[in-house]
């Protein structure tokens, strides 16, 4: 009897929480690369001042290996604005190639089209309440700060 206890019980138990702890890792280590991929991307623009096409371009390629980030508008959000009391303000879009001045704020933000293996997991599926849904997602935000007019025309 006590070996049949630990084959139906307690076997698929630990095969169980060793899926989920894989699970989780998978998630958490996609998430990190995430964010690192989105906060490069804001170095880069308050570094430079802008975002060119080419550099949007593989950060799009990079972030399209961990998750679906192609919807168009919803994805992947560019907005430009300025500080104001440690507060973006007067958000409104930034177009790809677009100068940004001295002082002026960026702001990326990313959210996935796929809901993660993890929340799958969690949920037994994709949950119709999607606010119990897990989506990799990713914001960073800078102020400009381009110092020399002649390296950046």
């Amino acid at each position: 009897m006590n070996k049949i206890f630990v084959a139906m019980i307690i076997i698929p138990f630990i095969a169980l929480l060793m899926f989920k702890g894989i699970a989780i890792s998978d998630y958490d280590l996609k998430q990190r690369y995430l964010k690192d991929q989105v906060d490069l991307i804001a170095y880069q623009v308050k570094i430079t001042g802008r975002l060119t096409a080419e550099a949007y371009n593989e950060f799009k390629t990079k972030i399209g290996k961990i998750a679906d980030f192609s919807s168009v508008g919803s994805s992947i959000i560019l907005k430009k604005g300025v500080y104001a009391g440690g507060r973006i303000v007067v958000l409104t879009n930034y177009t790809i190639g677009e100068k940004l001045n001295k002082g002026e704020a960026f702001m990326v933000y990313i959210k996935s089209g796929s809901i993660s293996m993890y929340s799958r997991l969690q949920n037994g599926g994709i949950s119709a309440d999607d606010s119990k849904n897990l989506y990799y997602k990713a914001r960073a935000e800078c102020r400009i700060e381009v110092y020399s007019e002649q390296g950046n025309t």
